[in-house]
């Protein structure tokens, strides 16, 4: 069984996380939102997939969507990764999470109550340096 991707935000990082997605046999990519609903169609027929939508709240009733990937401009995560929060839609976004520490609680908060799981995008986490310096941090330096 695989997991529904709805992708918030048509931009550059969209296409990476098609990709992702595509290349993952637990997850599938479903659709995609932008306020300009040409653009989301444009992204969808350039990945031969996907229902576009320029209505976020059609988006995020949809049930195929399970998971709410938001790849927007960094500042602009809250309202939607909130929305989708309220439908009930586990969230997965693009770094930074929010640019305040405050804008990330309340989305944190938000996700608490509703009893879905929000994560960061922090691809580079496994790279050498993050790694020496997580190491350094379990020892206690």
């Amino acid at each position: 069984m695989s997991v529904g991707f709805g992708i918030v935000g048509t931009g550059s990082i969209a296409k990476t996380h098609y990709k992702a997605l595509s290349e993952s046999r637990n997850c599938r990519f479903v659709a995609a939102y932008n306020p300009k609903e040409e653009k989301a169609r444009s992204f969808c027929a350039s990945c031969g997939e996907g229902r576009a939508y320029g209505d976020i709240e059609a988006f995020l009733s949809d049930p195929e969507v399970e998971v709410v990937l938001i790849g927007t401009p960094s500042g602009s995560h809250l309202d939607p990764a909130l929305a989708a929060i309220e439908h009930g839609k586990h969230v997965l976004i693009e770094k930074p999470i929010e640019i305040t520490v405050e804008r990330a609680r309340q989305i944190l908060e938000a996700a608490k109550r509703k009893g879905v799981t929000v994560a960061g995008v922090f691809q580079s986490r496994f790279y050498e340096a993050p790694q020496l310096i997580r190491k350094a941090l379990d020892e206690g330096r």
